[in-house]
């Protein structure tokens, strides 16, 4: 049985951002039967950005499925809810640059339930054979950022296992700011 892991990148400020080749690696084997395993109240996503901007919610999509047309597939999108009050090394995390803010999001509370069924659903994909594909990705929403900023730096880590820590996700590239909705044009 063949494993593949595809990293998609859902950023809904518009721009390509690079993935660590230790990600990469570090999914190489990563599938649907390791996600069954997650706890999804450990699930932690941390954006590291500016320290002037702001989001109002972020998004975790996963989907699986085996490579073939009419086999069994799940595609979905869980909403996460950004932590009021924590501290980078309590977390793992590393200091930022005194310009750059971590940004932590966790599972919301009403998707928990749905992150588990979507775990036992799993289980119609593991038994069949075939090529499996594993995506996960990690979108911000309802950016607000300061007047006069044209582009903001943006990285995502990821925590899928709390003893295993974060990882990177995106690497810190800085993203164009597309302003075409706010009046400024």
């Amino acid at each position: 049985m063949q494993k593949l892991f595809a990293v998609a990148l859902l950023l809904t400020l518009g721009a390509c951002a690079s993935i660590p080749l230790g990600t990469m690696l570090r999914f190489a084997t990563f599938d649907a039967e390791d996600l069954q395993t997650v706890n999804p109240g450990e699930i932690r996503a941390a954006v590291r950005t500016h320290r002037d901007v702001e989001f109002g919610g972020a998004t975790l999509r996963v989907e699986v499925g085996l490579r073939e047309e009419a086999a069994p597939r799940i595609d979905e999108s869980f909403d996460l809810e950004q932590l009021p009050q924590f501290t980078a090394r309590g977390l793992g995390l590393a200091m930022p640059p005194e310009d750059r803010q971590w940004i932590v999001f966790s599972l919301a509370d009403e998707d928990v339930d749905r992150f588990r069924s979507m775990q036992n659903a799993l289980v119609e994909i593991t038994n069949v054979d075939g090529e499996k594909s594993l995506s996960l990705g990690v979108s911000t929403s309802d950016g607000n950022f300061p007047d006069g900023m044209h582009e903001v730096p943006f990285a995502v880590d990821l925590r899928l296992f709390e003893e295993d820590g974060f990882f990177t996700l995106i690497k810190e590239t800085d993203i164009e700011i597309d302003r075409s909705d706010d009046g400024d044009s």
